[in-house]
This record gives C-alpha cells, structure tokens and sequence, in this order.
C-alpha cells in the first residue's frame, strides 16, 4: 500500500492549482480517513466527514460552504438510494440522490459524487483483492469502520490498483468522466455492486491541470 500511495502523491502533486479551493465531502470517517491516507496532503485540497444521516445532509452542508469553495467532491454510499426490497417501491432516498446530483452540477459543472453500492465496504474489500466479500466478511477477518481502516489496509495489503483491476466501474449508476461535462444516469445499475472511486484521483488531476 505505501508504494501505490508514492505513486499517487507524486502523481498529484504536478501542477496543482492552489488558487482551485476543492472540498471533499465524505459520508462518514472510514471514508475520510481512507482519502486522507490516499491523498496526503494537496494544499488545495479538504476533506470533511459529515457523519451520515442521507443525502439531504450532503446538501444542506455543500449550501452552507458555497462560497468557501470552488469545487465539491461528494463520495457517498448508494444503500439509501435503494428501492424497497419488499414492495419494490422506489425509495426517497432515491430522489434525495438526484436531487443532490442534480444540485451539485447547477452549482459547478466540475462537481461531482463518487458512489458505492452497496457501501464503501465494497470499495474496501476491492482493495484488498475480495471483491466477493459482504461487510459481514470483512468484520470477520478484522475490519472495523473509522479511523481503524487504514491500519485493516496495511494488514491485508489493500492497494489503490487492486481496486482498480476488481472493482465494477462499468455498470454503475453514475457516470461523469470528467470535470465540465454531463453525466449520465443508469437506473438500470442501480442494485449492482459498484463503485466509481477508480476515476478519483483522475479526477483531481483534471481538476488541478
């Protein structure tokens, strides 16, 4: 892990736009503490945790920060965005998403929401090359959410490229290549495991050339 992390950092690190204040905000401290390990420090970049509780409370703190930052980067999980697995109705988590997608992009079209279903736990078993395993699995070979991930990580070798090369980014819910475009949605993604989270470091070096 610590070798892929070098090839981040220096990666990141070329060209960075100081005065492009970017924040990003985080459903909770796992993946806080994940992209703050991943990242290391970028001057023009922070990293907050808003301690779940929906997608509304995404919104609600992106208004209140507006004009203290030029871009927001949300990385959430799609579990709340489900549809009610007895009745199959759509869910209003589901339309609190789109809302929040929807407000995100007239706010600054290089905005953007990186997604995993059912919960960063996927992402996370990714990593350590298990794609298959449930939060369940993970908790049973160590893992605790928080400030503890990235130790869970180093255990068991977790690396940015092992995601990458696993994970399902193909069929997934959300898509936005790239800052200053539109994105697409495919509801028919919605149940599937899946996470975005590979285009995240693209993403920022977009941003910061």
């Amino acid at each position: 892990m610590a070798s892929s992390k070098k090839v981040v950092r220096k990666r990141l690190a070329k060209n960075i736009k100081t005065s492009l204040k970017i924040l990003i905000v985080c459903e909770g401290p796992t993946e806080s503490t994940y992209i703050e390990d991943l990242l290391g420090h970028i001057p023009n970049i922070e990293i907050v945790s808003i301690d779940g509780a929906g997608y509304g409370k995404f919104k609600n703190y992106i208004e209140s920060n507006e004009k203290l930052y030029k871009v927001f980067l949300v990385v959430a999980d799609l579990d709340k965005a489900q549809p009610d697995p007895q009745t199959r109705k759509t869910s209003n988590g589901y339309h609190l998403l789109n809302g929040l997608i929807t407000y995100l992009h007239k706010l600054n079209n290089q905005n953007t929401i990186f997604l995993s279903n059912p919960d960063i736990e996927y992402w996370i078993a990714c990593l350590i090359g298990q794609e298959s395993y449930t939060k369940a699995d993970l908790v049973s070979i160590g893992y605790r959410k928080g400030d503890f991930v990235n130790t869970f990580l180093r255990a068991h070798n977790g690396n940015f490229d092992t995601a990458v090369k696993l994970v399902n980014s193909d069929k997934v819910y959300y898509r936005k290549p790239k800052p200053g475009v539109n994105y697409t949605l495919q509801s028919d993604y919605l149940e599937l495991r899946q996470s975005n989270l590979t285009e995240l470091l693209v993403y920022i070096q977009m941003l910061n050339q």
